[in-house]
């Protein structure tokens, strides 16, 4: 029989066993509790914000227009308070530093249709400052965590809204859409837009450009390399060159390094805290553009040889054919048997063909399997007059010469014969199956720069006034020669992509100024050019 002690201290076991339980339990309690509170304080900060992005929402949602009901003209009839609103929630964007990293994959839908109903508006009343805040948003957005959502964006829209942009001629702006084009991945559009811009615009001196502008074509324009079109171009260039600023002091540095004549140590350091220095341009831009000069660096410095045994022995290209002469061919489609090879391409002093080349450089070409030949395309041809300027370069059977930079850089041709008895009139219109311009289409990029010296162009000046210099023009630089530089221009518009919308304006005007120069001045004489 179990004894009353026992049965008490199984008791008092049992008891403090659950004292110590109800504790336990208590202190998980109280834990809990303050992780409660904790979440609770949690959660109101998340109502807050979700209020927040409900009343944005809401602010821009009021700011679209229904597209199911509405059509493009009816999207452009804002009234001034509905634009001015547009250009204050944009405004309030761009300057928010929390903005950008705000963003998800939801609200990132309606800031980019926005800001893609903003850019695609053709409404007179919105200010430049407008589209300009609408396009530095969309950079910005480069570095979200939504930045392949506003890629994709920005592939599929960029054609539909970049004539309302350039058409607004103003530089800031420009630039603007040019940084767009660089960080987005559009070099063929970038260069596009970086030409026509140098072509159209008559801003560029130190009484209407300032140095930021200045350097920043200055560096696309080493990024394209097409800067030297730019410096030319530019009408007191040394006020800029001459001051000293990372951007313009490292320019010189940077094009030395290039022709291979200082790569030491010290240099390449130099260099580097330069670009450091620049503020002009900013992160994502300088990442670009200089990786883009580093890569060309490795690429393209010459290959200080002058035969192919010295090649393979100092270079790893001994599976790198070398040529002298390649054969200019349009089709060298794949299909075709052709593929693509990296060859060692010689550039000569001058026309012999017996004397040593110059330099061997490394361009891509095509061959075919049993061919002893090597072929270039028309991009591949173009390459090498931009890479190789001041050399001679033996192009068999393509049938044009250019000057470069105002510099003779000839393209060989033994087999072309060129027909200038009569002048046709230039067409402003695209030929299909035609890439190949006629032998004076060339020419007619060597004398845009004379034409433009006499002071025609479109941007500043109005019909009559354009009518004046070509009435100046024509006695100096002959009928043939003014004709073919518009018309050359216009056909050179509407080949870009969407070339003929984004160019409307600058197009019609060309057209207007032909018109008028055939009805005065043409007698049948010749045929006149066409604008295809």
């Amino acid at each position: 029989m179990i004894s009353k002690e026992v049965i008490i201290n199984n008791f008092e076991k049992d008891l403090d066993k659950l004292f110590a339980e109800i504790e336990r339990y208590h202190t998980e309690l109280t834990e809990c509790k303050l992780i409660l509170v904790k979440r609770e304080i949690e959660l109101e900060h998340l109502k807050k914000e979700l209020k927040f992005e409900k009343e944005k929402n809401k602010t821009l949602s009021s700011k679209k227009v229904e597209k199911q009901n509405l059509n493009v003209e009816l999207k452009d009839k804002k009234s001034s308070e509905d634009l001015q609103a547009d250009e204050l929630t944009l405004q309030s964007m761009v300057e928010d530093p929390q903005f950008v990293l705000k963003q998800n994959d939801i609200t990132i839908v309606q800031v980019l249709e926005f800001i893609g109903e903003t850019l695609e508006s053709r409404n007179k009343d919105y200010s430049n400052e407008c589209y300009y805040l609408a396009l530095k948003l969309l950079n910005s957005l480069y570095y979200s965590s939504v930045k392949n959502q506003v890629e994709e964006f920005f592939r599929y829209k960029h054609s539909s809204f970049e004539g309302n942009v350039y058409e607004r001629f103003s530089l800031p702006l420009i630039l603007e859409l040019l940084k767009s084009y660089l960080l987005y991945g559009k070099r063929n559009e970038l260069l596009d837009i970086y030409l026509d811009t140098i072509n159209d615009f008559d801003y560029f001196s130190s009484e209407k450009i300032n140095s930021l502008i200045f350097s920043k074509f200055l560096w696309y324009g080493v990024y394209l390399e097409n800067e030297k079109e730019f410096i030319n171009c530019c009408k007191d260039t040394t006020v800029f060159l001459n001051e000293d600023r990372a951007e313009v002091v490292l320019y010189p540095l940077v094009l030395e390094m290039m022709q291979n004549k200082d790569v030491s140590k010290d240099y390449k350091i130099k260099i580097e805290n330069l670009l450091n220095e620049i503020t002009d341009l900013d992160s994502s831009e300088k990442e670009i553009i200089f990786n883009f000069i580093k890569k060309k660096l490795l690429i393209n410095l010459p290959l200080k040889m002058h035969d192919k045994e010295m090649v393979n022995s100092k270079i790893s290209t001994k599976n790198t054919p070398m040529f002298n002469t390649v054969h200019f061919l349009e089709d060298t489609n794949e299909n075709n048997g052709f593929r693509e090879k990296e060859i060692l391409f010689a550039i000569y002093h001058n026309l012999n063909k017996s004397s040593s080349p110059k330099n061997y450089f490394v361009i891509k070409a095509f061959i075919k399997p049993n061919d002893q030949k090597a072929y270039v395309n028309r991009e591949q041809v173009l390459q090498i007059i931009k890479l190789r300027k001041g050399g001679w370069a033996n192009v068999e059977g393509y049938p044009l010469s250019t000057i470069i930079n105002k510099k003779q850089v000839n393209i060989m041709n033994s087999k072309l014969k060129i027909n200038n008895d009569l002048f046709k009139w230039p067409t402003t219109e695209i030929i299909q199956n035609n890439n190949l311009e006629s032998t004076n289409s060339n020419d007619f990029l060597n004398t845009t720069s004379e034409l433009a010296k006499l002071g025609y162009r479109i941007t500043g000046l109005n019909r009559e006034k354009r009518w004046n210099v070509l009435q100046t023009a024509v006695p100096k630089l002959g009928l043939k020669r003014v004709a073919n530089i518009i018309a050359y221009n216009v056909r050179l518009r509407k080949k870009q992509k969407n070339g003929a919308i984004k160019n409307s304006y600058s197009i019609g005007e060309w057209e207007y100024d032909l018109g008028r120069l055939k009805s005065k001045y043409y007698k049948n004489e010749f045929v006149w050019p066409k604008l295809d």
